[in-house]
């Protein structure tokens, strides 16, 4: 990747969702980075901080588990040596729990994966591998 720091730009052309509204919380902002049209900006800085750090990936791969109530990865990272990784990007430590829940059926198809959440609140990394257990660590990607 070039040295040119590239800065995701949201869609302000988006209403708030009723839903959202009635929750009293804020709608993600559809984000396009490199052509590719990002569900949010937090996504989006993810996916600049990973070529800021020369990392291959591609984004939303493929729906995981049962039809109608799949899961789709935010991320999918291929390491050196050929194991995929899947990332999700959450914002706050209070959405982990769920997603790490929901993401354990990539390993259905995927047994040798490695699942990584990245959480913009705190910059924690958390990661497992099929039969193991979710473990933490501190990175240095920080959500603008």
């Amino acid at each position: 990747m070039s040295g040119n720091r590239f800065v995701p730009t949201p869609r302000t052309d988006q209403p708030q969702s009723m839903l959202a509204l009635f929750a009293g919380i804020i709608d993600p902002k559809q984000t396009e980075y490199h052509g590719v049209q990002m569900r949010s900006r937090l996504e989006a800085d993810f996916a600049a901080h990973l070529d800021l750090t020369e990392v291959a990936w591609k984004y939303e791969p493929r729906i995981y588990g049962p039809k109608g109530n799949g899961y789709l990865p935010d991320f999918e990272v291929i390491r050196p040596d050929g194991r995929a990784c899947f990332v999700e990007v959450k914002a706050t430590k209070a959405e982990v729990r769920r997603a790490a829940c929901r993401m354990e059926v990539i390993w259905q198809d995927d047994p040798e994966a490695i699942l990584i959440i990245a959480c913009a609140e705190g910059s924690t990394y958390y990661a497992a591998i099929a039969g193991g257990r979710w473990t933490s660590w501190v990175e240095r990607w920080r959500h603008a």
